[in-house]
């Protein structure tokens, strides 16, 4: 690899000696013999930088997927380059000219539309980019679900219905992977920002955050925290919200966020937020760990149930009372994983937090004391013991739980059976099956008119169309449907199937793995 010469506004010329990171920074040894790493968009290269000189600054390239660009900088890494290129049609990119296989415009620029309608253009093109990344990942960002949820509508109409309902707080959505659980659950979340609800969402996760470990469901919820702020109509965060209530007066008398009343400081935000697995902050004075005691503890015990139900029923009493909100909805993914437990006490404790969130929910009386009287399992350590369930009642509370069985609630013994948790079977129900073949033909047809938006340029012939759809439409799986559409216009955009004909590979090659 030969050395690039670069020139720096204030340390004058110099040759670059290595990269890191990508080739985000470069190591420079300057000709006034200063050497330093900076990053390479504060410099700009004053000779070609291939060895070859094939390629320099400002020369304008074709790529086979992105079209013609202007080069903006070459910076070597890890022995190739890394040219960002400003494409006119798909904007600035970072490729690796190895892969890159670029090849020199002879031509003129491309026309560049008027600044009004580029603007235009450039917004509808970076919204349909947006969704079809998401949907690589087979999810749809909550503010477009609208837009595909085909096949639903029965299922749509409960969901705003229940979420009107006052009086039951809780929801179960059973279904088999693949049958659009998910995508329901981002629906309900879109919808109910919308209606004026805070909202909250958690994919469980057994090994990240486990029902049986509170803090860390605590602190996902508050991770995904969100609501419309009813003055300016902004979606703001938890931070914004409990700075706001504070603000009005309200949960200053609250053990816990009373604490955060014009208090700035970065360790208190993180600890009320769950972040930190100790109890209470610390910081590093004169090389020796200082604990702020005054601070009442947030346990990370498998039993703190009433703690983080207490924090969770203050944020969704204060955003009715001191926001004007409808109230606070926890949206719980993939709740099946309350049954992956490796011991016995993990299991009851799971199933003990999910009974005392659904108690929460339902404003239970014997809640609202001290949490010796709630019949629930609860933290007897330290300020544990005194923290009730409920900060106050109302907790304007509503969950939904989706689950793929419900197999887990049920103890048999004999001929008896009894369920786990009780208050679940008190909970609606909605049961989803696999989508119609017409709804998965037009969620297909969809896809592909959104993907010809989110790269302008390529089009897809109706014919090419017709047969993805028939391919497409035979799987069982939305989520496999939604991703395996996206691979296959990927391949075919880039060129790596060329006929219809190698559809059929790709069928052979994937979908039937399902």
């Amino acid at each position: 690899m030969s050395e690039a010469a670069v020139e720096h506004e204030r340390l004058g010329r110099g040759v670059i000696k290595k990269s890191r990171h990508k080739g985000y920074e470069v190591f420079i040894e300057f000709e006034n013999g200063v050497s330093r790493w900076l990053r390479f968009d504060e410099i700009h290269f004053v000779r070609d930088a291939h060895p070859e000189s094939e390629f320099a600054v400002s020369d304008l390239v074709s790529h086979r997927a992105f079209g013609v660009g202007q080069i903006v900088s070459i910076a070597p890494v890890e022995g190739d380059w890394n040219i960002t290129i400003n494409f006119y049609r798909q904007g600035r990119k970072v490729l690796r000219y190895g892969y890159a296989k670029l090849t020199k415009y002879e031509g003129d620029p491309p026309q560049i539309d008027a600044p009004g309608e580029s603007e235009q253009k450039d917004d509808s093109r970076f919204q349909a980019r947006r969704i079809i990344e998401a949907l690589r990942l087979g999810i749809v960002p909550y503010d477009c679900v609208d837009g595909f949820t085909f096949g639903r509508k029965s299922e749509v109409t409960k969901l705003r219905k229940w979420l009107d309902d006052q009086i039951t707080s809780s929801m179960i959505i059973l279904g088999e992977y693949g049958t659009g659980k998910t995508h329901l659950l981002q629906h309900l979340y879109s919808t109910a920002l919308a209606a004026g609800f805070a909202v909250c969402f958690v994919s469980m996760d057994p090994n990240e955050n486990p029902f049986y470990k509170p803090k860390r469901v605590y602190h996902r919820l508050v991770q995904s925290f969100r609501y419309r702020d009813p003055v300016d109509g902004q979606l703001k965060r938890f931070r914004e919200f409990v700075r706001t209530v504070l603000n009005r007066g309200y949960l200053t008398d609250h053990r816990y966020f009373s604490n955060l009343h014009g208090n700035e400081n970065q360790r208190l935000w993180e600890w009320i937020e769950g972040s930190q697995a100790i109890a209470r902050p610390h910081e590093w004075i004169d090389e020796r760990i200082v604990t702020d005691t005054e601070l009442p503890a947030l346990y990370d015990y498998s039993s703190a149930a009433n703690i983080y139900c207490n924090l969770i029923s203050a944020l969704g009493w204060a955003a009715k009372s001191a926001l004007g909100l409808r109230g606070l909805l926890l949206l719980f993914d993939e709740a099946e994983t309350v049954s992956m437990s490796y011991y016995g006490y993990q299991d009851a404790r799971a199933i003990n937090f999910i009974r005392s969130l659904l108690r929460s929910a339902e404003n239970r009386e014997e809640l609202l004391g001290l949490p010796m009287g709630s019949h629930l399992e609860y933290c007897k350590v330290g300020i544990g013991k005194e923290v009730p369930f409920i900060y106050r009642a109302e907790t304007n509370l509503k969950l939904v739980f989706a689950f793929t069985t419900l197999d887990w609630n049920t103890n048999h013994w004999g001929s008896d059976s009894q369920h786990r948790v009780q208050e679940l079977s008190n909970s609606e129900r909605l049961d989803l099956t696999s989508l119609r073949e017409q709804d998965l033909r037009d969620t297909v047809r969809r896809i592909c008119q959104l993907y010809c938006d989110a790269y302008l340029g390529w089009n897809l012939d109706e014919d090419v169309l017709e047969k993805i759809e028939d391919m497409l439409s035979k799987t069982s799986s939305s989520r496999k449907l939604v991703k395996c559409t996206v691979e296959m216009l990927d391949l075919l955009r880039l060129g790596t199937l060329e006929t219809v004909e190698m559809l059929d590979l790709f069928r052979l090659g994937t979908l039937e793995n399902e």
